[in-house]
């Protein structure tokens, strides 16, 4: 009651008494609905806190008699319901709404115990057509056919998945009902358990898909000739989620890009296309905006073919949500690339055509039959000022106003060309003109003429001119022509005494032409002679310096050869002395010198070391008397020479040329002296063996033979 203590109970006992009930007049009632009672009696009201706030509780009173029965008091319990009082009040609201609830559902609603039907609302017996015959739906058997489309027993069917339901799993599934006039109906069925009341309790919810069965049919039937339309569409199609990721594409695509259907499914499309650089920023600006707005757009885009060709075109973005509120953009791809070189070319051509009639020199109209001026030339702008789109009767020249005026159109439209001169006054000067009419066609059919017109006024002056002086220049060429008849009989003279003076001049050039050319042919032969004179003088002096040394070398060789026998021959007959002697200590020093100085190695080795040395002054003997013999070149007189000599040494020169690498093979016959220029022979020689040479790039082989003849 939000009192602190039995003190504070006992403080405020009169406003107790006074001011305890919601309402005073209950306290009297209380008191007289338990007078005279001896039983417990018990009321549910409202008492006043010491705040005053109101509190639900339970009042329990019993009263006490004495043995006279006489009441002596009453004792009271007091029960807080008030938390037991809000849910009362909530679960009378809940079964109020659910009573609301369950009336007025879109859905059959129906409340079995087990297989038995309890309850039902008024939607029930209209999905079921039992308005007027409720007991109907109360019999299983006239709610559903013999079986379902599964080919399974209604009542085992709805037996099993009851008893899921049950055992608390919820069942949500299609079945097949009866309506009152044995009518079938698709139907959604939701099976769910009641909780806390008796057990075997639960609802099944019943809505009649017929119209959703139906109109899904249709929209499968639409969807199926939807997707034939697009897979037989000339122009490339494909679909995408809002993540921007491929989810189909039509064969029509398939081509435009060069590949098979599986590289495009699940790739995002800035991955399908070689879009160039501005295309794609257009692309995915295209993607961004429209990607969340039920809108359509078109871009131009230009990609390249998986063969590498390129293509440009139009593509169509529309962005949708479909019947599961999926974001949906669909995307038409039209190749224009042929439509776009077609018009670049029309455009082309009619800039080239414009060009050509604004750069003609000519005067040039294009006038339709009604006088209207259609094209003009740049040239004619110039002189008469611009009149495209202007009648022709506003030139700026009467007379020639008159001469448009008066153009024979039917024979124009009959396709002849008419050509006519024409003369008249403009700014005070007499002008000539050439005009020629020709009529021009779009297609088949001659739509207006092209007037070409020709200044003839300057060449009619000069033409005026020319007459006048061509009196005057035939006069003086009958003048002048006498005077050349009597000049040319003299250079006819003159002509001959030169031809005989250039003939002889031509015979004296022939002949300083072949003394020239005697004395450049000497000229080179003594230069060649001279640098092979030096040559020859250069390799004899470094032939003789070299040779000396060797010489020097040879003749040391041959004697340090002799002593180291004789040294050698001086050792072994000493320790043979000693040997025979057989002195210990003796043998025991030779013994110990000859391996202190490995004495034995060194005898072994000598003939090795002086081998080398001798072969080296052998090869550079060769080697001066190959340079010996091409020293000869300075010699112009023949003598008789060993050409087996000549080879060898020119070998011999080349040998670091061919070696390791070339085989040389000699065929010579046995008589090899001839009389020739030795030294000359020899550089021949050595020419062709190193041409040779140079011409094997790896290995080979120089066979190189001589005949007597």
């Amino acid at each position: 009651m939000g009192y602190e203590s039995k003190q504070d109970v006992f403080d405020h006992k009169q406003s107790l008494e006074d001011d305890l009930y919601e309402n005073p007049e209950i306290r009297n009632k209380l008191i007289d609905a338990i007078a005279g009672k001896k039983e417990l009696s018990s009321f549910e009201i409202r008492f006043k806190r010491k705040d005053a706030s109101l509190i639900d509780v339970r009042l329990s009173i019993r009263p006490f008699w004495n043995n006279e029965e006489q009441k002596t008091n009453n004792i009271g319990i007091v029960e807080d319901i008030s938390k037991n009082k809000k849910i009362q009040i909530k679960q009378e609201e809940n079964e109020s709404k659910y009573k609301l609830l369950f009336e007025n559902s879109n859905d059959a609603i129906l409340i079995y115990k087990y297989d038995q039907l309890l309850e039902y609302n008024q939607k029930a017996l209209d999905i079921f057509g039992a308005t007027n015959n409720p007991k109907f739906i109360k019999n299983f058997k006239n709610l559903n056919p013999e079986t379902q489309p599964n080919c399974r027993l209604s009542y085992e069917y709805a037996k099993e998945l009851i008893n899921k339901c049950l055992n608390n799993e919820p069942q949500f599934f299609e079945w097949v009902h009866l309506k009152a006039d044995k009518t079938p109906f698709h139907a959604e069925i939701t099976l769910s358990k009641i909780p806390g009341r008796e057990p075997g309790l639960h609802q099944a919810i019943v809505r009649d898909i017929d119209d959703k069965k139906k109109a899904l049919l249709k929209v499968t039937e639409s969807e199926k000739k939807y997707r034939n339309l697009v897979e037989l569409a000339p122009d490339g199609i494909f679909t995408m989620n809002d993540q921007g990721f491929i989810t189909s594409v039509n064969k029509a695509f398939c081509q435009l890009g060069g590949h098979e259907e599986s590289k495009y499914l699940n790739l995002h499309f800035t991955e399908a296309f070689d879009l160039d650089k501005k295309s794609m920023s257009s692309v995915v600006e295209l993607f961004n905006y429209i990607k969340n707005k039920n809108e359509s757009q078109s871009i131009e885009v230009n990609w390249i073919h998986k063969s590498g060709s390129k293509h440009s075109g139009f593509a169509h973005a529309k962005s949708y949500e479909n019947y599961q509120k999926e974001r949906i953009i669909q995307v038409f791809l039209r190749d224009s690339t042929e439509q776009k070189k077609a018009i670049e070319k029309i455009i082309s051509s009619e800039s080239l055509l414009k060009s050509i009639i604004d750069s003609t020199a000519t005067e040039m109209w294009v006038i339709d039959f009604n006088g209207i001026i259609i094209a003009q030339s740049g040239f004619s702008k110039k002189r008469w000022g611009d009149l495209t789109n202007k009648h022709t009767s506003n030139f700026p020249n009467n007379d020639l106003t008159k001469h448009f005026e008066y153009v024979p159109i039917e024979e124009l439209k009959n396709g002849k060309i008419i050509e006519k001169n024409i003369q008249f006054e403009h700014e005070n000067n007499h002008l000539y003109f050439k005009v020629i009419w020709s009529p021009y066609r779009e297609g088949k059919k001659i739509k207006g003429y092209v007037v070409y017109s020709y200044d003839l006024t300057a060449e009619k002056e000069l033409q005026d001119k020319l007459e006048a002086h061509q009196k005057d220049l035939k006069k003086e060429v009958e003048k002048r022509t006498e005077e050349i008849s009597a000049l040319n009989s003299e250079l006819l003279v003159s002509n001959e005494y030169l031809n005989e003076i250039n003939q002889e001049l031509e015979q004296q050039k022939r002949e300083l032409q072949e003394t020239l050319n005697k004395l450049q042919n000497t000229q080179s032969q003594l230069i060649q002679t001279e640098k092979m004179a030096s040559i020859g003088i250069l390799t004899s002096g470094i032939a003789h310096e070299i040779n000396n040394p060797i010489n020097f070398i040879s003749s040391g060789t041959i004697g340090l050869k002799m002593a180291i026998e004789e040294l050698l021959s001086y050792v072994n007959q000493r320790d043979q002395r000693c040997l025979n002697d057989q002195k210990k200590s003796c043998i025991t020093e030779i013994k110990e010198l000859r391996e202190k100085y490995n004495i034995e190695k060194s005898l072994e080795n000598i003939p090795k070391l002086l081998q080398p040395i001798q072969n080296g002054i052998d090869r550079t003997t060769e080697i001066i008397k190959g340079l010996r013999t091409f020293s000869r070149l300075d010699s112009e007189e023949k003598t008789m020479a060993d050409i087996k000599e000549l080879i060898n040494s020119s070998l011999i020169i080349l040998r670091n040329k061919y070696k390791d690498k070339i085989e040389i093979e000699l065929d010579l016959d046995t008589k090899n002296e001839l009389l020739c220029y030795p030294g000359k022979l020899g550089q021949v020689i050595l020419n062709l063996t190193l041409n040779a040479i140079q011409a094997i790039e790896d290995t080979g082989k120089i066979i190189i033979k001589t005949i007597n003849l």
